[in-house]
């Protein structure tokens, strides 16, 4: 069965649930319903990201300085770019700073009105986002709001001349691996991890 991680702070847990109700049960991975007393919390976290098919993250002030949710992040990423088909949705709820590597998935921006990104968020899910996921072809052009033009041309440079590896080097969380996926699908048409 097809389910939604929904990524949240625990300040948000209210309006999270009135999202777990709307879409069902049987469509959710909602910590409140799924995480047990005496559980494992970061192994039944990893299972419920690696185990859906939709990855919501909630984004507010409060998760995106949430410890958890930056797991939750680097988890959907890693599931991302291993599988094709997965689905990363971020809806913004306030006035909070996006990371860099989730700019790409910004599809409901919100702020003044969590529960119309709740709306959406339900429409998008059940409608399977039919219209809303970026096509690779887009890829480009959400790359140029982080300003990735030159290095993607140094890559594709270095690649041409017959370089056989190429080090991308930066600090953690700068999308060095996007990049390089980015890179490797224009060049040679494939996915590479």
């Amino acid at each position: 069965m097809s389910y939604a991680f929904l990524s949240h702070s625990s300040a948000d847990k209210d309006l999270v649930e009135k999202l777990a109700e709307k879409l069902g049960t049987e469509k959710v991975y909602f910590d409140k319903w799924d995480l047990s007393a005496g559980r494992l919390i970061p192994s039944d976290i990893a299972k419920g990201v690696f185990g859906s098919s939709w990855f919501v993250i909630i984004a507010s002030s409060e998760s995106m300085n949430s410890r958890w949710v930056k797991y939750e992040i680097n988890l959907a990423l890693i599931k991302w770019i291993e599988d094709e088909n997965y689905q990363i949705l971020i809806a913004r709820i306030d006035d909070c700073e996006v990371p860099k590597e989730l700019k790409p998935f910004l599809y409901i921006d919100s702020p003044d009105e969590p529960s119309k990104a709740i709306e959406e968020i339900v429409r998008i899910i059940l409608s399977e986002g039919k219209g809303i996921i970026l096509k690779n072809s887009d890829w480009l052009r959400s790359f140029s709001i982080v300003d990735r033009h030159q290095e993607l041309e140094s890559i594709e440079f270095a690649a041409l001349e017959g370089n056989r590896f190429i080090f991308i080097t930066g600090i953690y969380g700068i999308g060095k691996s996007a990049l390089a996926e980015h890179a490797t699908y224009q060049l040679f048409r494939k996915r590479y991890v």
